[in-house]
């Protein structure tokens, strides 16, 4: 719900770009929106709800990686590439991240195993893509997401308590309708129309600038007398 003064509204999954208000006496969090919290509260801004239906470039890249090969750049111990760098699309280990300055300002997911398959930490996963419905797990006290199903979750003839897409069980169907994020993904292309979930990007809020009016004419100065 958004609040008091917006002229226009068009619910967030009807429109490619929902333009949220200008002159808020108060700014609510809709959805994943994320406002700036420097800002929430403040009147006079203007602000567009991004389009959630844009295709990730890099997540089927990450989904296909391999992890937890040794480094060839890196004979050395501990030298298995359980890190994914998103901006190179590449897999690499810990002395790629610490022994160049190739990825110092990228975007880094780190790998973990679960039952001997790779995941990785919700955390970290959801400040790139939109994680609702998918089903988290217990990693060492870590909450994670599997890149793909776990051989664990066999299927199910119960289509309520099942993935939507691979149909394997899930542990809590009531909160959750996807086993891994390739599931997610999957469903996502699958999708007849952009204006139903899934969505995998995250909904965020950009900030319209407001035109600049020039001033008519040079100013010039007094004469002096």
């Amino acid at each position: 719900m958004v609040q008091e003064r917006v002229t226009h509204f068009v619910p967030l999954e009807l429109s490619k770009y929902v333009i949220l208000g200008v002159g808020f006496k108060r700014l609510v969090e809709v959805d994943n929106i994320n406002i700036p919290h420097n800002l929430r509260g403040c009147s006079g801004y203007p602000w567009v709800a991004q389009n959630r239906n844009e295709k990730l470039k890099w997540i089927e890249a990450f989904l296909q990686r391999t992890f937890f090969d040794d480094c060839s750049d890196h004979p050395i111990r501990r030298n298995e590439k359980n890190r994914y760098c998103i901006n190179c699309d590449s897999s690499v280990c810990q002395y790629c991240m610490s022994s160049s300055d190739t990825h110092r300002h990228h975007k880094i997911l780190k790998i973990y195993r679960h039952v001997y398959k790779d995941v990785v930490s919700l955390g970290s996963l959801e400040k790139h893509i939109d994680c609702a419905h998918i089903q988290p797990y217990k990693c060492n006290k870590r909450l994670v997401v599997a890149l793909n199903p776990l051989p664990h979750s066999g299927p199910t003839l119960n289509t309520e308590t099942s993935c939507d897409t691979c149909k394997r069980r899930l542990a809590e169907p009531d909160l959750y309708r996807y086993c891994s994020i390739s599931c997610k993904v999957i469903a996502f292309e699958r999708k007849s129309s952009d204006f139903d979930p899934p969505f995998l990007s995250k909904l965020s809020l950009k900030k319209i600038e407001e035109p600049k009016h020039n001033r008519k004419g040079k100013p010039r100065r007094a004469p002096f007398f």
